[in-house]
């Protein structure tokens, strides 16, 4: 399901059919009040349960995809930014104006966790896939390596005294993102000793949103619409508002199919039309087939290309091949090689001279059976 906290109407809604039909989500031994609609945060724990938090200090939770929801204790009256939960069901949520709290106890009780935290105003929390945490505030990223225990202040080449960390997203990969007022959105490799821009060419006046899919494409939403930029080579953003009705967009959500839908002011919920990051296309990025066969697509040279590519591949048995060239959506490009071979090792050829900078894939059906491989260009 999609959930939504509709402003005007101060309540949550979701939708089971792709956003197609909306219904009110119902309130178990809560109260329904004004500030429902404005969640700032949400997070998943190790069964699935939904977590929301948002304006005034509450914490809710959905046991049925979003359907029903109920309140939770909450240890502070300011705005919860952020919540992370751990597989064990510890979690931490981050504040504006009292820091960082932890509950070991399913939330029964808090724990205030401020040691090394100098400004309590932070805005946003981000779990790593090791377990550590980093919190973003006024002019700082604050760093903890032992479950919020204790903090220290990462030293980093792009904030500023007055510059606020609003939003921090971990890739696939391992690195994070992160958005930063009136500097935009920055990217760091090792873990945030370092950055570098990412946002140099955006043109939008504020980014509410980031997202980052399984095959490395970061989304933003702004109040100029939605960009996209392919983070492998990271050398330009794309604007994608073919279909909005408006242009500030609030929020970005994606669903497993790889769809994505985004909040907007006043014109309601908008979905794509692209599916990003279908199952076909991890496995193409991980260089992977979904076939146990010795039939196999070689290394793609050379790789980044600006012209020709070489494409080894082998067939372990006589059959039907056919060789294609797709973008991350899954979209064919070219084709490249069809017909009827003996088993043996083979190489084909393909000029990419004519395509834009981008990832691309090469996907090789032998009999039935997919094969794929990665390939960039980069002129």
């Amino acid at each position: 399901n999609i959930v939504v906290g509709i402003e005007t109407k101060g309540t949550l809604s979701y939708s089971p059919d792709d956003a197609t039909v909306w219904h009110g989500c119902s309130f178990v031994n809560d109260v329904e009040t004004p500030h429902v609609a404005n969640v700032l945060s949400s997070g998943l724990d190790a069964k699935g349960n939904i977590y929301i938090t948002g304006v005034g200090g509450y914490i809710r939770t959905s046991s049925d995809h979003g359907v029903s929801w109920s309140g939770l204790s909450t240890p502070t009256q300011k705005d919860i930014t952020g919540i992370s939960i751990y597989p064990n069901g510890d979690r931490i949520i981050s504040t504006n104006g009292e820091g960082i709290f932890r509950s070991t106890d399913g939330g029964l009780t808090w724990d205030q966790l401020n040691s090394g935290i100098a400004n309590r105003q932070l805005y946003c929390l981000a779990l790593g896939k090791s377990g550590d945490l980093f919190a973003g505030g006024i002019g700082v990223i604050y760093y903890s390596s032992n479950r919020g225990l204790t903090w220290s202040s990462l030293s980093t080449n792009i904030i500023g005294n007055n510059d606020t960390v609003r939003t921090l997203r971990f890739t696939e990969k391992g690195n994070i993102i992160a958005l930063v007022d009136s500097l935009g959105v920055y990217w760091s490799s090792d873990y945030g000793n370092s950055w570098q821009v990412r946002a140099g060419n955006l043109n939008a006046k504020r980014i509410n949103a980031l997202i980052s899919t399984r095959n490395e494409l970061l989304f933003a939403a702004t109040d100029n619409g939605m960009f996209m930029l392919d983070t492998i080579i990271g050398s330009s953003w794309q604007q994608i508002n073919d279909g909005l009705t408006t242009n500030n967009v609030f929020s970005i959500c994606q669903d497993y199919k790889g769809r994505l839908y985004i909040g907007t002011e006043a014109s309601g919920v908008f979905r794509s039309s692209q599916l990003f990051d279908k199952p076909s296309i991890p496995e193409a990025v991980k260089q992977t087939s979904d076939d146990v066969s010795s039939s196999s697509l070689g290394t793609i040279y050379p790789n980044p290309s600006q012209t020709k590519i070489a494409i080894p591949f082998t067939l372990e048995e006589r059959g039907q091949i056919q060789i294609e060239v797709i973008d991350v959506s899954g979209k064919t490009i070219a084709l490249v090689e069809e017909g009827h071979l003996e088993s043996g090792t083979y190489e084909s050829s393909f000029d990419a001279s004519t395509l834009p900078n981008g990832t691309y894939i090469i996907r090789m059906n032998s009999n039935g059976k997919n094969h794929y491989q990665q390939f960039v260009v980069a002129k």
